[in-house]
């Protein structure tokens, strides 16, 4: 987030000679707006915000976000990733991230027995041993995601985890460095899909707009040519008329 400016320091109360009018203290200037990808990552994007000539500059701040956690994804290897799956009793840190990550790769849980004795939960730790931690393509398939095209229902479920305090890179950084890359790459998944919702029509909007205001533009070119050719024919006219006046006042001074 951009810091704001500091506030002006207050004039010293001390006694001090007469000298000239010290210079006016330069008013502190107002926050700017925080780069999409640097919002935080519970708040929402404010649709009404979006004017239809920003989007290609909000959409390209989302993009940044995405090719921030593809590098991060990039960076690990298959070591990092077999690292994770040979884990008997994965750290908390580890299981948030599997349960966020493989909810957008649409992994269905497992239920099992709730460690508190009450009922059933979902389990995304075995599932996610068997169908991807094991798929030796998973790094690509996570960088070619189709992020244009999220499932609603995986959103839905996900987003909640993009608001937590404790499923933040620098936090599972410390239980698995695979996995703070892949928790980077689902906030960022996040991110962008809710940007695109709101982008997206803005940019449809934008389309109409110019091809609306391209269309008009053609039609008045077309009549102020057309214009143009009229009024080339009422000067034409014109000067016919005045030679034509100024050859019959030269024969009536002849008569």
């Amino acid at each position: 987030m951009t810091p704001t400016a500091p506030a002006p320091s207050k004039p010293s109360t001390e006694a001090a000679a007469p000298a000239a009018a010290p210079a006016a203290a330069e008013a502190p200037k107002a926050a700017e707006k925080p780069a999409i990808e640097e919002l935080d990552e519970s708040g929402e994007v404010d649709e009404t915000g979006v004017e239809p000539k920003d989007v290609d500059l909000v959409m390209s701040q989302a993009g940044v976000s995405r090719a921030k956690a593809v590098k991060a994804l990039k960076t690990l290897s298959k070591s990092d990733i077999t690292e994770v799956k040979a884990m008997k009793k994965p750290p908390g840190g580890v299981k948030l991230t599997m349960e966020a990550g493989w909810m957008l790769m649409g992994v269905m849980p497992k239920r099992v027995p709730n460690p508190s004795g009450r009922g059933r939960i979902d389990d995304y730790w075995e599932p996610a041993q068997k169908q991807l931690l094991g798929d030796s393509k998973l790094l690509k398939r996570l960088v070619a995601y189709d992020k244009n095209n999220i499932p609603a229902e995986y959103m839905a479920k996900v987003k909640p985890y993009a608001k937590r305090s404790d499923f933040v890179p620098s936090v599972i950084k410390k239980a698995s460095k695979a996995c703070a890359g892949l928790c980077k790459w689902v906030h960022a998944m996040v991110l962008y899909d809710r940007v695109y919702k709101v982008v997206a029509p803005r940019r449809a909007e934008l389309k109409v707009a110019t091809a609306n205001l391209e269309k008009m533009e053609a039609e008045l070119n077309a009549k102020q040519a057309a214009l143009q050719v009229v009024s080339d024919r009422v000067n034409a006219l014109m000067e016919e008329f005045k030679e034509a006046n100024d050859k019959k006042e030269e024969l009536q001074r002849k008569v």
